[in-house]
């Protein structure tokens, strides 16, 4: 069906305030590249469903929205960017008008890298609901 990776990746890289904290656009599309620094961000599909609710087409997605950052209070105002961007916000797909995306569910952990280095996980699944 469609591809919201490219719509999401161009959406989250126009947010000026989340570019400025992460001094660049380190934002990628499931998996950081290997060797890239802290802070940045990730963004994945995590579900898609189809509506079936009227004759329009209609599909619903999870997408997850996350900071990686080397502390929580860091990746937690990285976290609020995304969601003053992202809550409410619109995408841009040809054929496709986006009539929601929303804040659903938070995420937060953090894992242990390469022996004693931590890294913080902030943010949280959007839902987003496209029709034709």
């Amino acid at each position: 069906m469609i591809s919201l990776s490219g719509a999401m990746q161009t959406y989250l890289s126009s947010g000026t305030a989340l570019i400025a904290k992460l001094g660049g656009t380190a934002i990628y599309n499931t998996l950081a590249p290997q060797g890239v620094g802290f802070p940045r961000v990730v963004h994945f599909q995590s579900a898609e469903t189809e509506d079936n609710t009227s004759p329009r087409r209609a599909q619903t997605y999870l997408w997850t929205i996350k900071a990686e950052a080397k502390t929580q209070k860091e990746a937690e105002e990285i976290d609020d960017l995304i969601d003053a961007l992202v809550h409410d916000g619109t995408l841009s797909i040809t054929g496709w008008h986006d009539y929601w995306m929303r804040r659903e569910s938070g995420i937060s952990y953090v894992e242990g890298v390469s022996g004693k280095e931590l890294v913080w996980h902030d943010g949280a699944q959007y839902r987003i609901r496209m029709a034709e």
